[in-house]
C-alpha cells in the first residue's frame, strides 16, 4: 500500500509539474503583447476601457474570483499595493472571469472586501482568453504603451499548502519598480498559484452526439415513464 501511495503521489507530482512548465510557457508567449480591446463594467456599472486610462504610466490586471482562498488571501496585499502605486500614475484593475461569478456576486464581494481599485465583470471570459489568463489570482502588468511586461504570481507569500508571514519574493512589485524607473524588468513570468477560471462552455459546431441520436434516446429510457400526463413528473417529456 505504501509503495502504491508512493507511486500516485510521484505520478501527481510530475503532473503538476508537466502542467507549471505548460503555464509558464504560455505566460513567456503573451509577454509583449498589445492589449487593446479591454472595456469592461465595473460594480457601480461604469465602463472601463484601456482608452479612459490613456494618462496612466501602468495598467496592473488582476485576475480574482470570489471564491478561492489564495485570490482572497491576496485581496488586502493588493490593496496596500494599490495605495502605494496609485498616486505614481499606476491603475490598478480587478477582473473577475468566473462563469459561476454573477455580476451581483462579484459587486458583493468588492464592497466585503473593501478593494479600493475597479472589479470588473468579464462576462463569457472573453478578456480571460485573450491575456490567456487561467488562474486566480493571477497578474499581468501593461506598460505605458499597453504592451505586457510581466505575467505572473504578485508574490510568494501565499500558495497552494503554505502561507508565510511575509513574501519573500517580490515579482509584481519588482516589475512594477523596474517598469516606472525604465529599466529592464529581471523576471518576466512567473508560475501562478491559485484556482482555475471557471470558464463558460464553447458550443461546438460539429459533433458526434446530437439530440435525435443520442439524447432523445435517454429521455426515453429513463425520463418519459415519469414525465407524462398521469405520472409523478412534474412536467411531461413526451414530445
Amino acid at each position: 500500500m505504501k509503495c502504491g501511495l508512493l507511486t500516485v503521489y510521484a505520478l501527481f507530482t510530475c503532473c503538476v509539474f508537466a502542467l507549471d512548465q505548460a503555464a509558464a510557457e504560455e505566460a513567456t508567449s503573451r509577454v509583449g503583447k498589445k492589449v487593446t480591446n479591454l472595456a469592461l463594467r465595473d460594480t457601480s456599472g461604469q465602463v472601463i476601457s484601456l482608452e479612459s486610462l490613456k494618462d496612466k504610466k501602468a495598467v496592473v490586471v488582476v485576475f480574482l474570483g470570489t471564491e478561492c482562498p489564495i485570490n482572497n488571501a491576496y485581496l488586502f496585499p493588493l490593496s496596500r499595493m494599490y495605495k502605494e502605486y496609485a498616486p505614481r500614475g499606476v491603475q490598478f484593475l480587478g477582473i473577475n472571469s468566473n462563469q459561476q461569478d454573477t455580476f451581483e456576486r462579484v459587486a458583493a464581494h468588492a464592497k466585503e472586501n473593501s478593494i479600493p481599485f475597479p472589479v470588473l465583470k468579464d462576462d463569457a471570459n472573453k478578456t480571460a482568453d485573450d491575456f490567456g489568463a487561467q488562474r486566480t489570482p493571477e497578474a499581468f502588468l501593461l506598460d505605458a504603451d499597453r504592451h505586457i511586461r510581466y505575467h505572473g504570481r504578485i508574490d510568494d507569500q501565499f500558495g497552494i499548502g503554505y502561507k508565510r508571514a511575509a513574501p519573500t519574493t517580490h515579482e509584481l512589485v519588482d516589475a512594477l519598480n523596474a517598469l516606472l524607473a525604465g529599466k529592464p524588468i529581471a523576471k518576466t513570468t512567473s508560475p501562478v498559484a491559485g484556482c482555475i477560471i471557471a470558464r463558460a462552455a464553447r458550443s461546438k459546431q460539429e459533433g458526434s452526439v446530437t439530440f435525435t441520436r443520442q439524447v432523445s434516446r435517454i429521455l426515453q429510457d429513463r425520463c418519459q415513464i415519469c414525465h407524462r400526463p398521469g405520472e409523478v413528473g412534474p412536467m411531461p417529456l413526451i414530445t
